[in-house]
């Protein structure tokens, strides 16, 4: 029955993820055709340090109250107020930074910018506590509903301001709206009452640590490359830089996230099993690469095409940093199956570090890129840091859970074979296809079809990849 709820409370969760994206992405290519590049890099300085002081001051109040054996009344009055806390810190901060960013970076619109959007994630901390009871009854339902509910209505509300020729500011309105609708919608689900209690506070503050400390890593890490070039006056090279960089997370952050969720639950279950966590981790590792594989394959061979299609012409700069950028897709697809490992063995000294290893690798190349190179150095660096994030974690693995590169190569070559082999096919591909006078994405979706055959084939003919039911049999693993 548990494995059943949890099966069907996973699907759910990456069905609502993978809708959550499809609308920011149809949101994205709306606005990507509006919106001036040099307005588009000017809101993602705005953005960067937002989500940078955002999950800094990240406290897991959710996590907290779902991981307690039993909350009382008390227990959400505490995480309301402490939600409350953190809303009202979070906007006093953006009031106070404001000025000086603006100053900084030599715009003043950045000043109201900055204000108005710090209020969507002081939106997002007086989320409804009482939700986390519904996870804890494996209900996941209306957690789906608020997240693309605020979706839905955000962009509706997005569209029509477009429509009365808003500017930029329909992206900002986007993400604020979105959040506010998502907050309140989280009450209409499961109202919580507005009691002021810091009673607890010691049972929230428990959790913090580690997993704080990974958060600000991580939120330096993603962050890092656009606030520096943030500060190149050449804002329309910025936003072409951040448009790239955006489509090139988003396979990652619409299927490789929340695929990752039921594989840290199995991980977990199999806590004393060592054999077993291991064949799902390399499972897991063989499921973010299959994804990540062909992505890196479309995006190194026809960026243009892809940025053309889906943003348009005037973003003629994108498509050579989307190349460079798809470099990092597979060392950051991996990533998240060791994150997974680590949070599935409750390591969250482990999780620290896998954040602080690349942070560390952007700190050594990225400074140094930029200043050579400007934002194609920029390009070339996260580039060079990932690949050595990488092998760093390959070695980590092995070190904190006995998982060795032979391990590795054993799971993962047929992957990497049938990505050289697709990787190969699509120049051909692509020169046979320019010959006809087809419509662009006519020319793209054949092509896509016809990788898509060559990949999977490929992986079939090479003996194909094992059932995930495989991976719940134990059995021994050995390594040199």
């Amino acid at each position: 029955m548990l494995k059943s709820e949890l099966l069907s409370g996973a699907s759910l969760m990456v069905a609502s993820r993978l809708i959550s994206k499809l609308i920011d992405f149809a949101i994205l290519i709306v606005l990507a055709r509006i919106i001036a590049p040099a307005e588009f890099g000017l809101i993602a300085i705005a953005v960067s340090i937002v989500t940078v002081f955002d999950m800094l001051l990240e406290v897991p109040l959710s996590q907290a109250l779902v991981a307690m054996r039993e909350p009382t009344d008390a227990h959400y009055d505490t995480a309301f107020t402490l939600g409350g806390l953190r809303a009202a810190g979070l906007t006093a901060l953006f009031i106070a930074l404001a000025a000086p960013v603006a100053s900084i970076y030599g715009d003043d619109r950045l000043a109201p910018l900055l204000v108005v959007l710090g209020l969507a994630p002081a939106a997002r901390s007086l989320f409804s506590p009482r939700m986390a009871e519904h996870v804890r009854a494996m209900q996941f339902k209306p957690i789906v509903l608020t997240q693309i509910g605020g979706k839905l209505i955000a962009a509706a509300a997005t569209l029509a301001l477009l429509w009365t020729e808003a500017g930029y500011w329909a992206v900002v309105a986007n993400t604020l709206i979105a959040a506010i609708v998502t907050t309140l919608l989280s009450y209409v689900l499961a109202p919580a009452r507005a009691a002021f209690d810091l009673t607890h506070w010691r049972a929230f503050a428990q959790l913090a640590g580690w997993f704080s400390l990974s958060q600000i890593m991580a939120a330096l890490a993603w962050q890092l490359d656009r606030i520096i070039l943030g500060a190149n006056p050449d804002r329309d090279q910025f936003g072409q830089y951040t448009m790239a960089s955006d489509l090139s997370v988003l396979p990652a952050q619409a299927l490789i996230l929340p695929a990752m969720q039921p594989m840290m639950s199995a991980m977990a279950q199999a806590q004393d099993e060592p054999a077993k966590r291991t064949q799902t981790f390399l499972f897991a590792t063989q499921i973010v690469l299959l994804i990540s594989m062909p992505v890196t394959a479309f995006f190194v061979m026809v960026p243009d095409w892809i940025v053309r299609i889906v943003v348009g012409t005037h973003w003629d700069k994108a498509d050579d940093y989307l190349a460079g950028l798809s470099a990092v897709i597979l060392p950051a697809a991996y990533a998240q199956a060791a994150s997974a490992l680590a949070m599935a063995m409750n390591r969250m000294r482990a999780l620290f570090i896998i954040n602080a290893v690349n942070l560390a690798t952007l700190l050594v190349f990225l400074p140094v890129g930029i200043a050579l190179q400007g934002v194609e150095g920029a390009v070339a660096a996260r580039a060079v840091a990932a690949v050595l994030w990488a092998i760093i974690l390959v070695l980590f693995v092995r070190r904190l859970s006995g998982i060795g590169l032979r391990q590795h190569i054993s799971a993962c070559w047929r992957v990497f074979a049938a990505g050289a082999v697709l990787m190969l096919t699509l120049w051909p591909l692509r020169t046979l296809f320019e010959k006809l006078t087809w419509p662009l994405i006519a020319e793209l979706g054949l092509m896509g079809l016809a990788g898509a055959a060559l990949y999977l084939g490929t992986l079939q003919a090479l003996g194909g990849l094992p059932h995930w039911r495989d991976f719940l049999k134990p059995r021994a693993v050995t390594d040199s």
